[in-house]
């Protein structure tokens, strides 16, 4: 099963988000709670496990002027990606060989 990291916003995050104008991102939070809910079932149906990854508004604005790079979507997806890469666990070597 693929683990998809998922980006998660509480809700007293959400107005650092919205502040992010590049985000172009106007609904409220209760539609925007609605539309990752939507989201979630639609990854569950395909078999995904949902890695949620939260929202840090000012680490996400550090992250962007470290890397250079502008505060806009691809930007937000690539951070996601980042952040999830903490909480995932990488394939290990097995130790004295393989299982039988």
């Amino acid at each position: 099963m693929a683990q998809f990291p998922l980006l998660w916003i509480e809700r007293r995050s959400y107005s650092s988000f919205t502040r992010i104008r590049t985000l172009c991102f106007d609904a409220d939070y209760d539609k925007w709670l609605e539309d990752y809910s939507r989201i979630v079932m639609e990854l569950h149906e395909q078999r995904h496990a949902i890695l949620p990854v939260e929202f840090d508004g000012q680490e996400f604005e550090a992250y962007c002027e470290q890397n250079g790079i502008p505060a806009d979507p691809d930007s937000l997806a690539r951070y996601t990606r980042f952040r999830a890469s903490g909480y995932m666990d990488l394939p290990r070597p097995l130790v004295g060989g393989r299982s039988r």
